[in-house]
């Protein structure tokens, strides 16, 4: 089952079955492979599942969220790669992702608070994420971004961790 969430001035928010063939994320494609073959018996992955060397081609742009409940769901940032930092102009890891009271926009990492129900629909499936667009940042609206956001489970099935990779390309 494949959901649109969202679709706001050229960003997406999609939700892709678990079993989602893995071409459909173009070049994360190779992220997408790993993160089945880390799912023994279709149990989800834990974040413990994966080696540093796993990603040695994608040091820099991933992220991981530790899952804290509440209303609204709030995401602490494990790890924020450093390429995602230059990018954003800040390191956020070790910060909680939560909703100011004033804005639809997250504190840190520029989150909405759509951006946050996303996490919480894919959690709660569970999804897989895939999202892009141009990312609203200045002198950088020239390139898209593509995401991919795969749930990961303790238990195998739980969804309390999410590992993101970000990719970009010039339009």
């Amino acid at each position: 089952m494949n959901v649109n969430l969202v679709e706001d001035e050229g960003w997406f928010l999609e939700a892709k079955h678990l079993n989602t063939d893995t071409d459909t994320f173009g070049d994360l494609k190779s992220l997408g492979d790993l993160w089945h073959a880390r799912r023994i018996g279709g149990a989800l992955p834990t974040w413990k599942d994966f080696e540093l060397q796993d990603f040695q081609n994608w040091y820099g742009w991933l992220c991981v969220f530790d899952i804290v409940e509440g209303d609204p769901l709030a995401l602490k940032v494990r790890l924020w790669g450093t390429h995602i930092t230059g990018m954003m102009g800040e390191d956020i890891t070790g910060t909680m992702v939560a909703p100011t009271a004033t804005s639809s926009q997250f504190e840190h990492g520029g989150y909405t608070l759509k951006e946050i129900e996303f996490y919480d629909h894919l959690r709660n499936g569970p999804f897989i994420g895939y999202s892009g667009g141009r990312l609203k940042l200045e002198n950088r609206d020239h390139i898209r971004y593509t995401e991919l956001h795969l749930p990961l489970a303790r238990d195998g099935k739980t969804v309390d961790q999410f590992l993101t990779i970000t990719s970009r390309k010039p339009l």
